[in-house]
């Protein structure tokens, strides 16, 4: 029941598999997301989606999923391409963070509204409290995984594991995090790494002796 909430979600969409049908009805506004699976049907169910934050950050929201498309698609047609763009997002975030940490560290617990609650409870108390370090640290790891992207080998898969890790880390800040922009850029990273492993291993193949 969609009481069990204790209030009617604004937004509720649905899918099902069986008729490949979508429906949307818009309620009250809330201020988290919930996932439910309806296993009578095998439809899938997301509850409190909160709207008034996608309206606030819709263009930013719309370009990074749409960035994140792009590049998944690259991963698949132009790997290379996907690979540097990637490169790229993760040192163009690191200095953004590191930036924001230094000289306005408090934006960060804007996130805590958009957040699965844990996040927020998280955000709004220890994370409120070390802020600049916690900030510090993560654009440290996104320069690291940065250069072990562009690096070969086990480096490479090492780095692809470190940006999934990350990737899965801020799903749950909901909007904040651009959701779902993190799962595309986690397929497209499944895509390079079965790229740059069969490539690995072709050459690894050729080059042994007859």
């Amino acid at each position: 029941s969609d009481m069990v909430f204790g209030r009617l979600p604004r937004y509720y969409w649905r899918f099902d598999p069986a008729d490949l049908m979508i429906n949307i009805i818009f309620y009250d506004v809330v201020n988290h997301l919930k996932i439910e699976i309806d296993t009578s049907n095998w439809g899938l169910f997301i509850k409190h989606f909160p709207t008034m934050y996608l309206q606030e950050y819709f263009i930013p929201y719309l370009i990074s999923n749409a960035i994140a498309i792009l590049i998944l698609i690259a991963a698949w047609k132009a790997p290379r391409w996907a690979r540097w763009s990637i490169v790229l997002i993760f040192i163009w975030a690191s200095g953004v963070n590191a930036y924001t940490a230094s000289t306005t560290p408090e934006a960060y617990l804007e996130y805590a509204p958009m957040a699965i609650p844990i996040y927020r409870t998280f955000i709004n108390g220890w994370f409120a409290a070390h802020v600049q370090i916690m900030v510090t640290l993560i654009a440290i790891g996104q320069l690291t995984i940065a250069l072990l992207l562009s690096l070969k080998g086990f480096w490479f898969n090492l780095g692809i594991l470190g940006a999934s890790i990350f990737l899965l880390a801020i799903a749950p800040l909901g909007i904040g995090s651009g959701f779902p922009f993190s799962l595309f850029m986690i397929g497209a990273l499944f895509l390079l790494y079965k790229y740059y492993n069969r490539k690995t291993n072709i050459a690894t193949t050729e080059s042994l002796p007859i």
